[in-house]
């Protein structure tokens, strides 16, 4: 639904909250494509979030203008994913939130009385899913509020809260990191996340494995599935082709998608998504 609720909320979206719930994410790259060589916050060089330089201004996407984020990473680390909370200003009067929702109520016409009046008091989220090198920028996080896409322009109600990373610790581990507006201060959290996720089980034998990037992924005894995220089109297009030199006979394809049979009868879904750079695997046993 172009204009609908985003399911399951932001926070799930993240490879940040990831690291916290378990919940999945996802995200791309900007730059080189990879994970590349990082050595990560440490005691002499301490990560410090407030050297990420962030706006978020509304801006016409899809021929709707709305609130989107970009930010310059100069942290020093790579950061592969991005939340900013907002809270409501003290002192915003009902005219105020009138006016700002008043677009975003003209394109979602199933928003009720009855929901507005919850709605009207949400904060503004903003993520970014893009995997950001040190000195690099990412460009057009999608900002939501109360699920909804933040059609319109909600900054005049809203002062940023916190900012939520996961980043690079090394090559091998994603940790997270929290930096409190108010105290201005970055919290760097105990949680950590295995950066390639890349299984070692029989299905997952069969594939070729991708390029060394961000790996997330789930195994069972009949399919498996991955998200490559910091993937280009040409990677995607160069895995399909060792696909075929595993075995794999492409039964249908397009630019951002294969659809593929293993000779063991398996089947095999490679697609591509361009906005946020990720490439996913899904592979089945046969007869599943």
């Amino acid at each position: 639904m172009k204009n609908g609720k985003l399911a399951g909320g932001v926070a799930c979206m993240t490879l940040a909250a990831m690291i916290l719930a378990g919940c999945g994410a996802g995200n791309g790259t900007t730059g080189n494509g990879g994970t590349g060589t990082n050595t990560g916050a440490t005691a002499s060089q301490p990560l410090d979030l407030s050297k990420v330089e962030y706006s978020v201004e509304s801006t016409p996407v899809d021929s709707q203008r709305q609130d989107v984020m970009s930010f310059t990473n100069n942290t020093g680390v790579t950061l592969v994913s991005v939340e900013l909370q907002y809270r409501q200003k003290d002192g915003v009067t009902d005219d105020q939130r009138k006016a700002a929702f008043a677009d975003l109520r003209k394109a979602v016409t199933m928003i009720e009385d009855s929901d507005y009046e919850e709605l009207k008091e949400e904060p503004l989220k903003c993520t970014s899913e893009l995997i950001v090198k040190p000195g690099a920028k990412g460009e057009n996080g999608q900002c939501v509020i109360g699920g909804w896409k933040a059609i319109g322009d909600f900054t005049s109600l809203m002062e940023p809260d916190q900012m939520t990373v996961a980043y690079l610790k090394d090559k091998d581990t994603i940790g997270m990191a929290t930096y409190d507006f108010a105290n201005k201060k970055t919290t760097l959290s105990k949680n950590e996340a295995d950066a390639n996720q890349w299984g070692d089980d029989k299905l997952t034998k069969t594939l070729p494995t991708p390029e060394p990037t961000i790996i997330r992924g789930s195994t069972s005894d009949t399919s498996v599935g991955y998200s490559v995220y910091g993937s280009t089109h040409d990677q995607f297009s160069s895995y399909v082709e060792e696909c075929k030199k595993k075995g794999f006979t492409v039964d249908s394809s397009s630019d951002n998608s294969a659809s593929m049979k293993g000779a063991d009868g398996s089947s095999l879904s490679v697609l591509y998504f361009p906005d946020n750079e990720t490439m996913t695997i899904n592979l089945y046993a046969k007869g599943e």
